[in-house]
């Protein structure tokens, strides 16, 4: 994915919660794309509704708009002026995820991507992280894991 993906780094309190699941799944098969899929199946839909609402994983609200480019944005578009990172819906419509053996992308092959997730102080662009991984994301891994463990 061109754009940006998410790559999971993981605090020690998520990793002791997210090990304990991993390690028995692990001792019990190693194929673990089917769990990597159900977790993208969450995940995709997780994302593209905290786009809508304009949030970052942490819950946070996405940095404002340059008021310069709100005005231009409100000349061009009727369709959600002041919504952020809403314009075309191109980015949320192409969030997209990969998942194989060996683990799980999420992301967009969007050039702007990258942009909108790390931010480009240079033009003055603030990073609105909109990939990663809320606390009820982090739980929600672990259902699915736990269900996934008791499936097999």
């Amino acid at each position: 994915m061109a754009g940006a993906k998410l790559k999971t780094e993981w605090n020690a309190e998520d990793l002791q919660k997210i090990n304990a699941v991993f390690t028995q799944l692990l001792q019990r098969t190693d194929n673990l794309e089917p769990l990597y899929r159900d977790i993208g199946e969450y995940l995709l839909p997780a994302h593209k509704d905290r786009i809508t609402a304009g949030v970052t994983p942490d819950g946070l609200p996405f940095e404002p708009l340059d008021p310069k480019y709100l005005k231009s944005k409100r000349k061009r578009t009727s369709n959600a002026p002041d919504d952020i990172l809403i314009l075309s819906d191109v980015l949320r419509g192409q969030l997209a995820y990969h998942a194989d053996r060996n683990g799980l992308e999420l992301g967009t092959n969007t050039p702007y991507g990258a942009t909108h997730q790390f931010g480009r102080p240079d033009d003055g662009i603030p990073a609105r992280p909109y990939l990663g991984f809320s606390t009820a994301d982090i739980d929600e891994i672990e259902q699915i894991a736990r269900d996934f463990l008791a499936d097999i």
